[in-house]
């Protein structure tokens, strides 16, 4: 059918319809064949990678983040699309990090940024050596295209640290002392903060000065939100037992209850509930119990909640969410699919690359670094980072 289109339409009347299709479509164009990818590139050249990328890709920001600095735009868009064939990809290790007490792991740029129970560790990707270590102890530690944010906890309170990057004149820091910080949120350019006391804080750089604004305040006494999740401007807040808030970021002023998800009594209280797609989440529940998938319809809208038992992380990257078990199992999902109750798009176990010791399977943190027609994914454990090369 391919081969019959293209030799009826010749590439004069393809790109005169091409120049029809929304966004979606476009991209979808991309990996058809040759013929279609050439054309299709043309038209996206002419609208403009990134208005196009932006619109067709889901959280562009945090996925571009995971890419070198010098990636043209154009392959951007091809490796998020090709994450729906991640079943086909060749799977190989190509390489161990040894570091003890791993806490932590995020990915920007070229670098993977370690942080463990004494230190934070930055490792260069492409030559696999450290190239800079800090003697900190702190609880968080997170690093974007803007942002360095730094989270300690010393006297029964919180310390931020907010470094922003500035290419002409360096970082520009902020301080911020004696917080009692429920949970929070670091966005590309801005850090979302909610306090013991309710209110909810929006902390960004102006390219002047620091700039912190009162957003939200949550008066519910019905459970401490420990999650928080941005979607287009609405913000979410989760409740250790699933009650479910929502507010405009933009014009709220007060969380309204969206629905109760009524999370299992059972389910783990080391890992918080995860968001994902619009207002979903994933609860660890014991390994012991069965997978289960819960429907919520409110006012026509559908919210999903997924037990997974054995489950000890979850990130999502682009369309996609992985999750990491405590087997060593590693689930990848479409977002779209997984919502429907879909399988997975593709499951891989450490077991089949590596040999860690049965108390070192458990996986404890997943990131991905991009490049030309790969995926570097890296599953890290308590005591190992391995990075295992997906290729198309």
């Amino acid at each position: 059918m391919e081969n019959n289109i293209d030799l009826i339409c010749p590439p004069e009347l393809l790109l005169k319809i091409f120049e029809y299709l929304d966004y979606n479509s476009l991209i979808n164009c991309l990996l058809v064949n040759r013929k279609w990818m050439a054309l299709s590139k043309h038209i996206i050249k002419c609208i403009g990678y990134n208005e196009v990328a932006k619109k067709g890709i889901y959280k562009y920001d945090k996925f571009k983040m995971k890419f070198n600095q010098n990636t043209e735009p154009w392959q951007l868009i091809i490796n998020c699309l090709w994450w729906f064939n991640v079943q086909r990809c060749n799977v190989q290790k190509i390489y161990e990090y040894d570091v003890n007490d791993i806490e932590q792991i995020c990915i920007c740029n070229e670098n993977i940024i370690v942080r463990t129970s004494t230190s934070v560790e930055y490792f260069s990707i492409v030559r696999h050596v450290c190239i800079r270590a800090l003697s900190k102890t702190c609880i968080h530690y997170e690093a974007t295209e803007y942002l360095v944010v730094i989270i300690y906890y010393e006297d029964d309170v919180n310390k931020i640290i907010l470094h922003r990057k500035n290419v002409n004149s360096g970082f520009k820091t902020l301080y911020l002392n004696n917080l009692a910080i429920n949970c929070f949120l670091v966005e590309e350019q801005y850090l979302l903060v909610l306090l013991d006391d309710g209110s909810l804080w929006y902390i960004s750089w102006n390219e002047i000065n620091w700039e912190s604004k009162l957003i939200a305040i949550y008066y519910e006494n019905r459970g401490t939100i420990v999650t928080l999740h941005l979607h287009q401007d609405w913000i979410y807040g989760i409740c250790q037992w699933g009650s479910l808030y929502s507010v405009n970021m933009n014009g709220g002023l007060n969380f309204e209850k969206v629905c109760d998800f009524n999370i299992p009594d059972y389910a783990s209280q080391n890992m918080d509930p995860f968001f994902f797609d619009k207002c979903s989440i994933v609860v660890s529940v014991p390994s012991n119990m069965e997978v289960k998938y819960t429907v919520l319809m409110i006012n026509d809208t559908k919210y999903i909640m997924l037990e997974r038992p054995g489950l000890t992380c979850a990130t999502t990257h682009g369309e996609m969410l992985l999750l990491g078990y405590k087997n060593g199992k590693v689930e990848f999902y479409e977002q779209k699919s997984i919502i429907r109750n879909y399988p997975p798009n593709a499951t891989l176990y450490l077991t089949n690359f590596v040999t860690p010791s049965h108390d070192d399977l458990a996986i404890i943190g997943l990131d991905v670094y991009e490049s030309n027609a790969s995926h570097h994914l890296f599953i890290a454990t308590r005591h190992k980072i391995y990075e295992i090369l997906l290729s198309h």
